[in-house]
């Protein structure tokens, strides 16, 4: 299978695979990850403070439309959509100060904490060609989290990510490097509370060799818990992404 002749990856970002489109009418790609890395979580309400180290996993699948826009292909419209699973295990270590009969008494426990993640998730961009691609985009999350997949026993998390991708930088001769970064802003609907509303930052750098079908990147996210408390979330994630199939519309 060409995968140079027909589309060229150009950037990879929260599921965003940007592409320039050779054929007038369009065309598509469709890909597959596994991603492997670490997770820490950071938690302050009142007299409790919680720190967790652990690792997470995920599996993904997603497609991505490309349409050529204008006589000259100079612009070219995105369509992308994906799925993520995810499951999650740290260790957290709990520090709390309480108060019994006027007096200050401080303790520690320890706990495990696992968790499953899925998202969903749909962006639309615009590549635009500057000698490397340049994309603005935006996109919407949808993600279940609890004991299992599309299991919502913590929260059902909603909302928006903007960002720019920058892609096809020949930095390195023979392969393919990309950029990008994004905002995040959404809302946790928790069952067993009040809703949250929670924001993050994501960096992504990813490398493929012009003549394969498989690409590496590297991936920072975190999260901003608003509510009673600081409450925060990280995750760097290495993932083997593979281009499985693509075709001309």
């Amino acid at each position: 299978m060409n995968f140079q002749k027909t589309i060229t990856v150009s950037g990879l970002v929260l599921g965003l695979s940007v592409v320039s489109v050779a054929q007038a009418g369009g065309s598509w790609l469709a890909r597959t990850s596994a991603s492997y890395g670490l997770y820490s979580i950071n938690v302050e309400q009142g007299p409790l403070v919680s720190d967790g180290d652990g690792t997470a996993w995920a599996i993904d699948v997603g497609g991505v439309l490309g349409f050529a826009l204008g006589e000259d292909n100079a612009a070219t419209l995105v369509f992308d959509v994906d799925l993520e699973a995810m499951s999650v295990d740290a260790d957290t270590d709990n520090n709390f100060v309480v108060q019994s009969d006027g007096t200050l008494v401080s303790g520690n426990s320890s706990s495990n904490t696992e968790f499953e993640r899925t998202d969903f998730k749909f962006t639309v961009g615009t590549s635009f060609d500057v000698g490397f691609s340049l994309t603005p985009f935006v996109g919407y999350r949808y993600a279940w989290q609890g004991d299992g997949y599309f299991n919502d026993d913590l929260y059902i998390e909603t909302g928006y990510f903007l960002g720019v991708a920058l892609g096809r930088l020949t930095w390195i001769e023979g392969f393919e490097i990309s950029l990008s970064g994004s905002y995040n802003d959404t809302t946790l609907d928790n069952e067993s509370g009040p809703d949250t509303d929670a924001t993050g930052l994501s960096a992504r750098i990813a490398i493929k060799p012009e003549k394969s079908p498989l690409g590496f990147s590297l991936k920072y996210q975190n999260f901003d818990y608003d509510g009673a408390g600081n409450n925060k979330e990280d995750y760097l994630l290495a993932s083997l992404t593979w281009y499985f199939a693509q075709g001309a519309m």
